[in-house]
């Protein structure tokens, strides 16, 4: 919208063809609501006479995107966790250091959709932990086997194979030892940091980016406490300010956003739906993972989870020729059998009866004393 208007003031009506030109068919009023309200929230354009113009922080951002279509290389609705990651690597930090910016929840996702557009690189370390050693062992009562693992530690570290090969034993029986020479407090362990970096073409990008919120004047602010948004605006008292453009970066516990919010979650959701619509004659364990393409350990975990919860019940049988489990619920869903047929619902009175206008004062009809309604809890009709 802001590349059309750079050739002058446009209505709604004009503003609609030319996006339709470029591929883009919104309504009048999705225009108005979600793209030109914000912008003229954000100080880019201002309404004059029904038609709608760039204000001189509009035109400077236009000029600073100049033609790169930031657009097409981040996905909508991420709430700009793209723009601030490639802002925050410009110099390298590892995932720790981005969790002060981005969620856990979108940080791994984040990095994966600029890795796959070529704009971020991880810089692996050689090894995912160094072992060193915190005490000479001197005096201490070890094993032949642990003190081969102690004296194939280097003074400047070294890494599990390293140690399982001088040491001549498994690495499998090195993570053993070691595990037993740290609760000794003879050996302590470092892991070994992912690095993430921009690339070139990365570093274009967070360029790019930094000019439009400049021309926008809007500040990155990266150092920061937990729950502030990454970008805010700046300026003197008497400029205008404005938190539209901004990202909006939610810190708050993932724990108040639903029932069923991870990958886990909504396995067993889905199970205990299949169970639900077994019926009282349940389903087999075993054709669960073929119906919900889960291996059989995630399977047995699940129905375990559910039967502590009191949600199913278990019961064994024999099933194509295999010992397995009949998984039953133990609460009925949800029916509407129970009703049909009320007189309620058909009366001719419901609109005299008592509930049905919760400002009157006296109603003509009440449940309690009806003789419809008594007769077919009764089972009279």
């Amino acid at each position: 919208m802001a590349r059309i208007l750079i050739d002058g003031p446009k209505n709604l009506g004009e503003l609609q063809q030319r996006l339709k030109m470029e591929g883009y068919y919104h309504s009048k009023e999705t225009i108005a609501k979600h793209y030109a309200l914000p912008m003229e929230e954000a100080g880019i354009l201002v309404w004059e006479g029904g038609s709608c113009r760039l204000t001189e922080a509009g035109r400077a951002v236009v000029d600073s995107l100049g033609e790169a279509d930031l657009g097409a290389l981040f996905p909508k609705g991420s709430k700009c966790y793209e723009e601030a990651c490639l802002i925050a690597l410009e110099k390298n930090r590892s995932y720790k250091e981005l969790l002060d910016m981005i969620p856990r929840a979108d940080l791994q996702r984040t990095v994966r959709r600029l890795a796959a557009k070529g704009l971020v690189a991880k810089l692996k370390p050689d090894r995912h932990a160094t072992y060193r050693l915190a005490a000479s062992g001197e005096g201490a009562r070890l094993s032949v086997t642990e003190e081969k693992v102690l004296g194939s530690i280097s003074s400047e570290g070294s890494g599990v194979n390293e140690i399982s090969r001088k040491a001549g034993i498994s690495v499998r029986r090195t993570f053993k030892y070691l595990k037993r020479l740290r609760e000794r407090g003879l050996v302590s362990c470092s892991q070994g940091l992912v690095i993430l970096s921009l690339t070139e073409e990365g570093k274009k990008i967070a360029a790019k980016i930094l000019q439009v919120l400049d021309a926008a004047r809007i500040e990155p602010r990266l150092d920061r406490t937990r729950g502030e948004a990454p970008l805010e605006p700046f300026g003197s008292a008497g400029e205008r300010k404005t938190d539209l453009a901004v990202p909006k970066v939610d810190f708050s516990p993932k724990a108040g956003r639903g029932r069923f919010k991870t990958k886990r979650d909504v396995n067993e959701k889905q199970f205990y739906e299949l169970v639900l619509a077994s019926g009282e004659g349940g389903v087999a364990q075993a054709s669960v993972g073929k119906l919900l393409r889960l291996p059989s350990r995630e399977v047995s975990r699940i129905a375990s989870r559910l039967e502590s919860w009191k949600l199913i019940r278990r019961e064994k049988i024999v099933y194509g020729g295999r010992n397995t489990f009949r998984i039953v619920s133990t609460r009925k869903p949800p029916s509407m059998c129970s009703i049909l047929g009320a007189p309620c619902i058909t009366c001719p009175n419901a609109n005299r009866c008592e509930g049905a206008d919760e400002g009157a004062s006296r109603w003509e009809v009440s449940p309690e004393e009806c003789p419809l309604l008594e007769r077919w809890i009764m089972g009279a009709e």
